[in-house]
């Protein structure tokens, strides 16, 4: 078989333009290279046909093969599907907040970062959800939209309540487009107030009671006795939770 080895260029035979070589031409005569692609790179686009050649740089000791140049052939490079992430999260209502995505090329030659790339959007739908302010930068693979305001009975996030945020990724030229949803909760603050009996006595049956403003809240109240849970989370109904202890010795 021949030895030597066989040269990659893009478009044409010339140091700036190499690929990569291949040293160890199989018994068939087959030489291959992998080329990483990407931003920076030789190959640096999707959607580009790249013209490629082939040389072979002559072998002196295995029959004094001359060098020889191939005709070109035509790669096109596919574009890659990032992977974007939109986290849950739960905040006060009443607060201002930050909506985050984070978008993955999953390729370290390929960056996800882009201008005014990112629409955050909020809906139960992805087809019917409304935008949320302008598209945003994504910087080191994260978006963020700053300055939510939450509460006040009007707006966007008038309401306390459960919300799902959209993000948006625009198709650039590596990348296609992408989307993903999170779960945003926003919760009515909760002011507890525990009571029980200032005096009790040792084997008596005594009743610690825990009531939450507003009333309306929904959930239960677990009860603790010197830090440790007592009997089982106890379900709101009014306002109002209660439960039974009995002090021992």
């Amino acid at each position: 078989h021949a030895g030597g080895s066989v040269s990659f260029y893009k478009d044409s035979v010339s140091a700036t333009n190499l690929l990569a070589t291949d040293t160890s031409i199989s018994a068939g005569g087959t030489a291959s290279i992998t080329v990483s692609t990407g931003d920076a790179l030789l190959l640096p686009a999707a959607g580009t046909a790249y013209s490629i050649v082939a040389a072979f740089n002559g072998d002196a000791t295995n029959g004094n093969l001359n060098a020889v140049t191939s005709s070109s052939s035509s790669v096109t490079l596919t574009k890659r599907t990032p992977a974007v992430t939109v986290p849950n999260q739960s905040q006060p209502i009443g607060t201002t907040i930050t909506l985050t995505a984070t978008v993955t090329s999953g390729s370290a030659s390929v960056s996800p970062d882009c201008s005014a790339c990112v629409q955050f959007k909020v809906g139960a739908l992805q087809s019917s959800a409304v935008a949320i302010g302008t598209p945003q930068n994504v910087a080191s693979g994260t978006a963020n939209l700053t300055g939510v305001t939450t509460g006040g009975g009007t707006g966007t996030f008038g309401s306390s309540g459960g919300y799902v945020i959209w993000a948006e990724y625009t198709a650039n030229t590596n990348l296609n487009a992408a989307s993903d949803s999170g779960n945003l909760t926003l919760a009515q603050p909760v002011d507890l107030t525990v009571s029980a009996p200032a005096i009790v006595q040792v084997n008596t049956a005594a009743t610690l009671s825990a009531a939450v403003s507003p009333a309306s809240a929904p959930g239960t109240v677990q009860f603790k006795v010197n830090g440790t849970n007592h009997g089982s989370p106890q379900t709101l109904s009014s306002g109002a939770a209660s439960i039974s202890w009995t002090p021992t010795a």
